[in-house]
C-alpha cells in the first residue's frame, strides 16, 4: 500500500562495544577499580517522500550494563530538544543497566529554486577542527567517546540559500527546552571561498550569550591547513575565547600524520583551578569538555592493507602535564561488518597531591572492542 513503511526497505545499524576500565573511583585514594561496560546499540533510519520534500527519520535502541555506579551514567542531558519521548524506558541490577531510546532524526527537507529548507529534529554541526570544536555549542563529541558516528539530533529549522557554486549562507532556529526562548538559538553562518581556502563566518545567539566564529580550510605546501575559533559573550559572566590551529600531511603510500593546538581560554591554567570551573557558563551552557588551557594533539592514520586501518592519536594536555593515548584498529570483515579493537591509555602522572592529579590522569586505562553491522 502506497504510504506505508515497509521494513524491508529500513536501514541500519547493529553495534556492539564491550570495554574495560582501570580507574580510581572517586572516594578511593589508593583501591583500583575495574570497571566492565557492556553496550548494545541499534539504528533504524528511512527517507520517505512527503508534500514534494524528504521525511528523513531514524529511531535508535541501547543497552548498556556498567559494573560499578557512575554518576555521568545517570545523566544524560539534550538541552535543544523542544520535548521529547522518555529517555530510559526501563533500570535492571540496582540501576547498573539500562535500556533506553533516541528518537534521534525526524526532519522534513525540501529544496526549492533558490533556496533549501529543513524543519524538525536533525543534526547541526559545524567546525574543521579534529580535537574539538569552538563552533559547535549544540551537540560536540568528548575526546574519550568510542562512537563518534552520529551527531546527536537537536530540533530546529534551517533556511540555505545558495550563492553560486562555492557560496551559500545559512539561517537557522535551533529550539531549546520547552520552546523557552532563553534555552534556544539563532544562527547565521556565511560559507565562500577565497583563494581556494574554504572560509566560514558563523553567528550564535544562543542560551544568553554571543558567539562569533570562523573556520578557514585549505592546503599548503602539500599541508591541509585548517583554523577554527570562536569568541563567546555570555550576558552575565567573563567572556572567553577558543581556537585550533592544525594541519595534515598524506605520505604517498597513504598514511596521513596530523597535528593540531587548541587553545581554551575558559580552562583553568591548573590542575588546581579545575574544580571551579563546573559553574562557569562554559562548561554549563557552552559545550566546552577539556578543562586545561593549552593542548597539543598528534595522530598518524596507516592503512596495513585494503581492509584493515590503524589509528594512534597523542593528545598533551599542556596545562597540568598529563596525556591521553588512544590507538585502535578497524577491520572490514565484510561488505557490510566491522570489526575495531582500541584503547584509551593515561601514563601515571606523579602530583603530591593525590586530590588533583591531572585531567586525564583520572581517567585511568581502557580498552575496548566494537563490532558494528550495517544493513
Amino acid at each position: 500500500m502506497p504510504g506505508l513503511i515497509s521494513l524491508a526497505e529500513l536501514a541500519g545499524h547493529s553495534k556492539v562495544y564491550p570495554s574495560l576500565q582501570r580507574v580510581k573511583m572517586p572516594g578511593s585514594e589508593s583501591k583500583t577499580h575495574h570497571v566492565h561496560s557492556f553496550v548494545i546499540d541499534g539504528r533504524v533510519h528511512d527517507e520517505q517522500a512527503v508534500l514534494g520534500g524528504d521525511l528523513r527519520w531514524a529511531y535508535g535502541l541501547n543497552l548498556s550494563y556498567l559494573s560499578e555506579h557512575v554518576a555521568s551514567f545517570n545523566t544524560t542531558s539534550y538541552p535543544y530538544r523542544c520535548d521529547d519521548a522518555k529517555r530510559v524506558v526501563h533500570w535492571f541490577d540496582e540501576d547498573k543497566g539500562r535500556i533506553s531510546q533516541n528518537i534521534d532524526r525526524f526532519a522534513w527537507l525540501a529544496s526549492f529554486e533558490d533556496f533549501d529548507l529543513s524543519l524538525g529534529r536533525q543534526a547541526f554541526a559545524y567546525g574543521v577542527a579534529r580535537i574539538a570544536n569552538p563552533t559547535d555549542v549544540f551537540a560536540p563529541f568528548p575526546l574519550q567517546r568510542i562512537d563518534q558516528e552520529f551527531r546527536l539530533g537537536v530540533d530546529g529549522a534551517r533556511l540555505t540559500v545558495p550563492l553560486g557554486e562555492l557560496s551559500e549562507w545559512e539561517l537557522s532556529y535551533i529550539i531549546g527546552k520547552n520552546a523557552k526562548a532563553e534555552e534556544s538559538a539563532a544562527l547565521v553562518r556565511f560559507k565562500t571561498q577565497i583563494v581556494s581556502t574554504d572560509s566560514e563566518l558563523i553567528i550564535i545567539n544562543f542560551r544568553k550569550a554571543h558567539l562569533l566564529g570562523f573556520n578557514f580550510e585549505g592546503s599548503m605546501w602539500d599541508i591541509g591547513v585548517r583554523v577554527e575559533g570562536a569568541t563567546v559573550k555570555p550576558i552575565e559572566g567573563k567572556a572567553y575565547q577558543r581556537w585550533v590551529l592544525g594541519g595534515a600531511y598524506m605520505f604517498d603510500e597513504g598514511s596521513v600524520f596530523d597535528l593540531e593546538y587548541y587553545y581554551n581560554q575558559s580552562g583553568g591554567q591548573n590542575r588546581f583551578a579545575y574544580p571551579g570551573l563546573w559553574q562557569s557558563f562554559a562548561y554549563t551552557k557552552g559545550g566546552v569538555f577539556f578543562q586545561g588551557q593549552h593542548y597539543l594533539s598528534t595522530s598518524y592514520n596507516r592503512s596495513l592493507s585494503p581492509l584493515l586501518q590503524s589509528v594512534f592519536q597523542l593528545v598533551a594536555n599542556l596545562s597540568d602535564g598529563t596525556m591521553l593515548t588512544v590507538a585502535q584498529i578497524n577491520y572490514n570483515s565484510t561488505d557490510n561488518t566491522y570489526l575495531d579493537l582500541g584503547c584509551f591509555i593515561s601514563p601515571p602522572h606523579k602530583s603530591e597531591n593525590k586530590a588533583f592529579q591531572g585531567e586525564f590522569a583520572s581517567l585511568g586505562q581502557q580498552v575496548f572492542a566494537s563490532a558494528r553491522y550495517y544493513w
